[in-house]
Formats: structure tokens, C-alpha cells, sequence
């Protein structure tokens, strides 16, 4: 050990699985040196960052359509419910009239 060119050793926890797909990428490369492997993977490999910032954007939008579209519906039942009252008491006046007639 004494003798590496490489003195800093990196260490990845992973399962079964993981291990697995590694093993057969290993194999598709032509290698059965896993240093060898993460070396080239860690410096060479592709990294992918996605923007989902217009995506956050249009559920933010969403988000207040759906506030707006409750805000609605509340000022709907609130006004049903309004309109209800003096109805319930004119159907309950008129129902008294009939009684007497």
C-alpha cells in the first residue's frame, strides 16, 4: 500500500442490486477491476441536471388556479345559502296561507 500512486481511497456504500448492475456494466466494458470501473465512471461518466423550474413555475400557476376555482365555489355556497333563507321563509309563509284557505 505503501507503494500506490493513489493514496485516497473512496468508499461507496451500496445494496445488492446496485452491485449487481455494476457487475454486468463492468462486464460490458471489458473490465473486472471495479477501481478501474468507478475511476472512469467518476471522471468520464455523464452527468445529467434536469431545469424543472418551468415545471415549479406552471404548478405554482396551478396551484393558484385551483385556490381561485375554491374561492368560487365558497362564494357560491355562501350566496345559495343566502338566497335559501328568505325562500325557506316565504315557501313557509306561503304553506300557512294555504293551510287557511
Amino acid at each position: 500500500m505503501a507503494n500506490r500512486t493513489r493514496s485516497i481511497v473512496l468508499r461507496v456504500p451500496v445494496t445488492a442490486e446496485e452491485r449487481a448492475l455494476i457487475e454486468k456494466k463492468m462486464q460490458q466494458m471489458g473490465t473486472s477491476c471495479f477501481s478501474t470501473y468507478a475511476r472512469k465512471m467518476l471522471i468520464d461518466g455523464y452527468v445529467i441536471k434536469i431545469d424543472y423550474s418551468d415545471i415549479k413555475a406552471m404548478t405554482a400557476e396551478l396551484q393558484k388556479i385551483g385556490t381561485n376555482i375554491n374561492q368560487i365555489i365558497q362564494k357560491k355556497q355562501e350566496l345559495l345559502y343566502q338566497i335559501s333563507k328568505p325562500l325557506t321563509a316565504l315557501t313557509i309563509y306561503l304553506h300557512s296561507r294555504q293551510q287557511r284557505f
